[in-house]
């Protein structure tokens, strides 16, 4: 109970620290590339632009941080990387999912970025994380990736720099389990409960640009829309377990 209220504490410090970017490039041909530090109990946003090329037999190839170029029926189409394959991104030596934007703003999961511009979110550990591109043959490779390392706002679960009403439906949608790839258990125990409701609540209707003021640091909002949807959501959960132990 200590540790998940320092935890609380901690990420609740943390939502606005100011701290700026870390702007990194990984050349398709490695080396792996080691990031600063994450902050312990901060989550950050880690962002991937661009493009690089491969060759498979004679013919060029294209691939991003999350999708590839590859030939169906006689015509160049690109498909989601499989995952525990190569071609795209990795973190710590492990394939991470990525969610894409086709209007440059909204990022799910599964969603091919014309733009190749893909997000995924990771826990600070008060480590350096390792990205790398993951290829068995690296040698035939050319081009980069860019990429962006920064402090996402705590309770942000689709990763668009907002808390609003669909961060909210996306945490009552996990409440109670493990998290999905939308995430919402936002100090990492591993299950989404009221821990992270209450952090999600304290960020409601901030966006990334106001995360920067220190008013944002003391002022907690409490929209009585998002008080009722949550104290809903919990009556809901607790009335449905009664009717699965009754039967």
């Amino acid at each position: 109970m200590i540790q998940k209220t320092l935890m609380l504490c901690m990420a609740a410090m943390l939502i606005a620290t100011g701290a700026g970017a870390e702007e990194l490039s990984l050349s398709a041909r490695g080396p792996a590339v080691m990031s600063a530090p994450l902050v312990l109990g901060q989550w950050y946003i880690i962002e991937a632009r661009g493009l690089y090329g491969y060759k498979n037999t004679d013919a060029e190839k294209i691939a991003d941080a999350e999708w590839v170029q590859t030939y169906i029926n006689d015509e160049w189409t690109w498909i989601e990387t499989p995952r525990m394959s190569d071609l795209d991104l990795h973190i710590n030596n492990a394939d991470v999912s990525m969610m894409g934007t086709e209007d440059g703003v909204t990022f799910l999961p599964h969603v091919y970025s014309p733009e190749h511009i893909y997000r995924t979110s990771i826990f600070g550990r008060g480590e350096a994380i390792e990205l790398s591109i993951f290829d068995t043959e690296l040698g035939d490779n050319s081009g980069a990736l860019e990429v962006t390392i920064r402090p996402a706002l705590s309770g942000d679960t689709n990763l668009d720099d907002l808390v609003d009403s669909s961060d909210v439906a996306n945490l009552m949608s996990q409440f109670a389990q493990a998290p999905s790839e939308l995430n919402a258990d936002f100090n990492s125990d591993g299950v989404v409960d009221i821990a992270d409701f209450v952090i999600q609540r304290q960020n409601f209707g901030v966006d990334q640009s106001m995360s920067q003021s220190p008013e944002i640091q003391t002022a907690t909002p409490e929209p009585a829309t998002l008080v009722l949807l949550a104290a809903g959501g919990l009556f809901l959960l607790t009335r449905k377990r009664s009717r699965l132990a009754v039967g």
